[in-house]
Formats: C-alpha cells, sequence, structure tokens
C-alpha cells in the first residue's frame, strides 16, 4: 500500500500496528505483552487471523448486500468489476433467493386480490 498524497510506500510494520491498534479498540483483541518486539501483538479473540485484506473483503460483501452498484464497489476498492463478479456475487445470489422466494409467495395472493377487486367492480357496475 502507498500513502495517496506521496504514492510512497506504507511500512509493513505500520499497518501491521494499525491493525492491532484498531482490533484492540474494537474490543476484538487483547494486547500481548512481549517486551522483546518493536512490533505491536495482539491476541484476537476468536482464534482467526485478521488482515487489512480481511476488511476489504467484508466492506466489498456489506456494500453488495446493500445494494450499491457493482461500479462503486469496484471504483472504491480498486479492484475490476469481473474479480468481483467472480469472487463475491455469491453474497447476492444468496440475498436474491430469499427475495424471489418472498415474491413467489406474494404473487399468488396479489392475484387473488385482483380478482376479487374486478369481480367487486363487475358487481357493482351491474347493480347499477
Amino acid at each position: 500500500m502507498a500513502n495517496q498524497d506521496t504514492g510512497k510506500q506504507i511500512s509493513e510494520r505500520i499497518w501491521h500496528d494499525s491493525i492491532a491498534d484498531l482490533l484492540v479498540e474494537a474490543r476484538l483483541a487483547d494486547w500481548r505483552e512481549d517486551a522483546n518486539s518493536q512490533v505491536k501483538k495482539v491476541v484476537i479473540h476468536s482464534g482467526k487471523e485478521i488482515t487489512w485484506f480481511s476488511f476489504r473483503q467484508t466492506y466489498i460483501a456489506i456494500r453488495l448486500s446493500t445494494a450499491v452498484p457493482l461500479p462503486t464497489v469496484a471504483a472504491k476498492t480498486d479492484t475490476s468489476m469481473k474479480y468481483i463478479q467472480e469472487h463475491y456475487f455469491n453474497y447476492r445470489a444468496d440475498e436474491a433467493t430469499g427475495i424471489l422466494a418472498k415474491v413467489r409467495k406474494i404473487k399468488p395472493a396479489e392475484e387473488r386480490l385482483r380478482l376479487i377487486a374486478s369481480s367487486y367492480i363487475h358487481n357493482h357496475n351491474a347493480k347499477k
């Protein structure tokens, strides 16, 4: 990663320390005591390794699940739309399946309501 203002490469230690600070502040980790190292170390509560890439993945998944347009997500993450489609569209597929299931259950009810309404209108007009 590079500094956006200067274009200079950011050191791995700065990235690592930033993640450590973030995890502790979010109460996802605790500081690990290690006086022999200048690199900040944490014990992550979940036991999983969390990297900056983990946050990027989460960001993309959340944006897609909230219907942010694919070109916008791609531009904000400096990732191609093709890559996102190949690696992240399973999130949208799960959501779309649920939405389609709801629509299919609702549609017959809507059709019955239309029939009832048209029948009522027809009978009401016939009585006049």
